[in-house]
């Protein structure tokens, strides 16, 4: 956004090039309150016997979630975990785990972070905290629940569902070849309607085809990429239109 709003502006060569100032800045602090507004976070408290799991903006006002309040003792492990049900991917846990009690769930998604990213996240708590955090797989079958190492080696990218939650993230993109092709704001809002109504029907296809945990709603994650999908979508054709007539 930035690279196409410096052409737009510097391209310009009359006054009319200042108008563009105040959307820019409106759509980029709104892009960074939507970003901040979309994350949750875990924090281990300073005496190293509490772990809070706080939710995301959306989560807490517009779905009701609460943060997560785990008691550290002596023998707990924090486990990052990635979850496959029957042969299904069924997202990403961060889970405390202490003697004599139920594991708790302190935050999952269906789209995490890489595994080496993890492995660094643990090493840092083991050392700064002295709380043993390990990645590990676990693989719920009829035969019950098997819980093994998260290794490199037994690390897999299904790539069919990495192109599934690609193609969404592409499509406000798609904001600069409908403007080449059509200067209509009608046409480019329609286009939007249809690209929005793909991306809907990819997530829902996800959340139909796979196991996905029933805390990450697929009513939350259409609404996040929504907001993302409106705000970007305007930028790129209103910053196309700006290029093409510089």
């Amino acid at each position: 956004m930035a690279v196409l709003f410096a052409i737009a502006f510097f391209d310009t060569g009359d006054s009319s090039r200042l108008a563009l100032v105040l959307p820019t800045l409106t759509l980029f602090t709104l892009a960074y309150f939507l970003h901040k507004a979309g994350l949750s976070w875990i924090r281990i408290s300073e005496d190293r016997k509490d772990i809070v799991s706080v939710p995301s903006w959306y989560s807490r006002k517009l779905w009701g979630e609460h943060r997560v309040v785990g008691r550290i003792v002596p023998a707990s492990e924090l486990l990052f975990c990635r979850k496959s049900t029957y042969g299904a991917f069924d997202g990403y846990h961060v889970i405390l785990r202490t003697p004599s009690v139920p594991d708790l769930v302190l935050w999952n998604a269906e789209n995490g972070i890489s595994r080496r990213f993890w492995e660094r996240v643990a090493k840092e708590i083991r050392e700064l905290y002295q709380l043993n955090a390990r990645l590990v797989r676990q693989v719920v079958t009829n035969q019950g629940m098997h819980e093994t190492e998260w290794t490199a080696e037994s690390d897999r990218i299904r790539w069919k569902n990495l192109k599934l939650i690609i193609g969404p993230a592409l499509f406000p993109w798609l904001g600069i070849p409908v403007r080449l092709l059509t200067p209509d704001p009608w046409k480019i809002a329609l286009a939007s309607v249809l690209l929005w109504i793909i991306g809907f029907s990819v997530f829902w296809y996800f959340y139909r085809a796979h196991r996905v945990a029933k805390e990450q709603s697929l009513a939350l994650t259409t609404l996040v990429w929504t907001l993302q999908f409106v705000g970007l979508y305007v930028v790129t054709a209103l910053a196309t239109s700006a290029f093409l007539h510089r």
